[in-house]
């Protein structure tokens, strides 16, 4: 062993670089069976469903999963489709993203500041899940925002079983910074962690879970802002899986790549060789970086990998496509069945044996056609129909495809049959998403290592005080700050998909409500809940937001607030009774706490006195209409 890492130790850079290739070709090589798969189900999704191998005729699944797709023409055949995947895969996504991120941090110890670390992490994972990738210029335009990652995210595991996330940190990203109390427009980079989706055709896994590696396209001009390194460009293409797919699809000529170089990023997890791991970025003849895995990484590959049907036995998981593949042939060969009845009898017309006709027959509308007398006319003649069974084969068929997606016709929009209510519409719906929940588990896991690394990075790369609003129960809209030191601690981070509530949203409308007529929750709960973001501002009150910005200031030492005659003092008054019956009131220092009681004091003397004039006022009324 000790002769095998001097060996690998005197490798020149080429040879370095080509040894790197060469574990990443051996385990190409090993997974392209996998590959061609993911190619079909790709092109089943996009409703390509008749391809061939050079001229070779399709005869099946197995002969059709081979290296070189390519289309093959209708040519005086009947070939029918219907694309039954794509509704089942639509309904599938978007069930996924209806599925609200809840996430939830708790200090794993009783400790003050773990507990203000926690407070402060979960406030900055929620504000990262909404800016995350809006300020670089070209991620914000394929996905910004955790949601529109997760959309990206969810249609890789969906369509080929496996995708990846991957946390970064990029100090070229302008960002607005908060000094000496006040916002400060960017005039230097300062960085922002960052979020990259990735599919399984460029992350390439070692088999013993030793290393991977990523790779990925960058121009010139990008590897030289990077890693300062002048290369020359090479002449590349898409990757083949990319290529064959779009050959496929569009049947073009491969496409070139100008001005750019293929790279590659291998990370290998900390070991006797490595013990602080390797982080190297190489092409196949350069070495531009190499050194220990970064330490906000903490010896972690920030390669997360989400999986669909992740079974036993198996080097990658499936896809939801490919469970269907089979059936969706068979749906096609039932269609094409149906459709070679009607074209048998199209355009064919029924005459007497022995009749001539003096006008040839064309598809002319308004035409006259001219016959023997004494004959019979020619007329059309229906024929005969599709035999039933070929019908019944199609309802089988999508039943199964179904079945094996768990997506209904709740699911798909369609209301099902014998269901007579809402509650059973509702019901048949949480049947279908209770069927996700192994893989939710798998999602949910992987989401909160996600955000606990992306909690490390900032840790060690915030320096400066960035900006994070805080909209919360007891204070208005205050431009708050955070560096990463603050989110440092003793954490624990749960992330889970979905909710309690109904997913109907008039059941879930109802079921809120009835919550806020018990009491459970309050009408700002209640109002934050029913989510009107077609009514925008309607609740928004003046005066609460003002009373929650005054808490603010009464909780700094010296600062006084006035109260104002003119203020709705029935609702300050709430505002701030309910912070003083806050946990965090109770733990205030004396002097704090009187000026609340009489900043309180102040508005009960000015509601008193407003009550007073209107009693005043309505005894001073004449009680009759003389």
């Amino acid at each position: 062993m000790a002769d095998d890492k001097e060996k690998n130790d005197n490798l020149s850079e080429v040879e370095q670089c080509q040894k790197w290739s060469k574990d990443r070709d051996t385990i190409q090589k090993n997974r392209s069976s996998f590959e061609k798969q993911w190619l079909v189900d790709i092109s089943f999704l996009y409703g390509k469903h008749y391809f061939i191998i050079d001229k070779m005729a399709t005869s099946g699944l197995e002969e059709r999963v081979h290296w070189e797709l390519k289309n093959e023409l209708r040519q005086k055949k009947v070939r029918r489709t219907c694309n039954y995947i794509l509704p089942l895969f639509r309904a599938l996504l978007a069930r996924l993203l209806s599925m609200k991120a809840n996430i939830m941090v708790d200090a794993t110890t009783s400790a003050e500041r773990d507990k203000s670390s926690a407070q402060v992490s979960q406030e900055v994972l929620e504000d990262f899940w909404q800016m995350v990738n809006k300020h670089n210029p070209n991620l914000c335009q394929d996905y910004a925002g955790m949601l529109m990652i997760q959309k990206r995210l969810f249609t890789y595991i969906l369509a080929i079983g496996t995708g990846y996330l991957k946390p970064y940190f990029n100090p070229k990203i302008y960002a607005k910074t908060f000094l000496e109390n006040e916002i400060v427009e960017p005039t230097m980079p300062i960085g922002e962690v960052e979020t990259k989706v990735r599919h399984a055709f460029d992350v390439f896994e070692d088999p013993m879970k030793q290393y991977k590696i990523e790779q990925s396209v960058l121009t010139v001009d990008e590897i030289q802002e990077q890693y300062d390194e002048k290369l020359e460009p090479e002449e590349i293409t898409m990757t083949e899986a990319e290529q064959r797919l779009i050959n496929l699809l569009e049947e073009t000529k491969t496409e070139k790549y100008e001005n750019a170089i293929r790279i590659f990023e291998r990370w290998n997890i900390p070991c006797s060789r490595y013990p602080k791991g390797l982080y190297a970025v190489h092409t196949n003849k350069k070495i531009l970086f190499k050194g220990d895995i970064p330490e906000e990484y903490k010896g972690r590959i920030p390669l997360f990998k989400f999986t669909y049907l992740d079974l036993l036995f198996s080097s990658f998981a499936q896809g939801m496509i490919e469970q269907v593949i089979s059936l969706q042939e068979d749906l096609n060969y039932t269609i094409t069945r149906i459709a070679a009845y009607k074209k048998w009898m199209a355009g064919k017309i029924m005459v007497d044996k022995n009749a001539k006709l003096e006008t040839k027959w064309d598809d002319e509308i308004g035409q006259i056609i001219y016959h023997a007398n004494g004959v019979m006319a020619p007329k059309y003649d229906a024929g005969p129909s599709a035999p039933q069974y070929l019908f019944e084969d199609i309802a089988r068929i999508r039943g199964n495809m179904e079945d094996i997606v768990s997506v209904h016709d709740a699911s798909l929009g369609r209301i099902p049959e014998q269901a007579k209510s809402g509650v059973a519409i509702e019901a048949l719906s949480e049947m279908d998403a209770g069927a996700l929940s192994p893989d939710l588990i798998t999602i949910e896991q992987q989401l909160a290592f996600f955000s606990e690394t992306t909690l490390d990075i900032m840790e060690k790369k915030y320096t400066e005080p960035r900006i994070l609003g805080i909209t919360g129960e007891e204070f208005g809209v205050k431009v708050r700050t955070f560096k990463g030191e603050n989110v440092q601690g003793n954490r624990r981070i749960k992330i889970s998909l979905g909710s309690a509530l109904p997913s109907s949203k008039m059941e879930r409308q109802k079921y809120i409500m009835t919550l806020q007529e018990k009491g459970y929750i309050d009408i700002t709960k209640a109002r934050e809940l029913l989510q009107f973001g077609d009514v925008e501002g309607i609740y928004i009150s003046l005066d609460e937001n003002l009373q929650k910005e005054e808490n603010q200031h009464l909780l700094e030492p010296g600062v006084s607030v006035n109260v104002e005659e003119w203020d709705d003092h029935t609702i300050h008054l709430k505002v701030i009774t309910d912070f003083m019956k806050t946990k965090r009131y109770m733990g205030l220092d004396q002097t704090i706490k009187q000026k609340f009681i009489e900043h309180r004091k102040a508005h009960q003397t000015y509601l008193l006195q407003e009550q007073e004039a209107a009693a005043r006022l309505t005894q001073g009324q004449p009680s009759g209409g003389k």
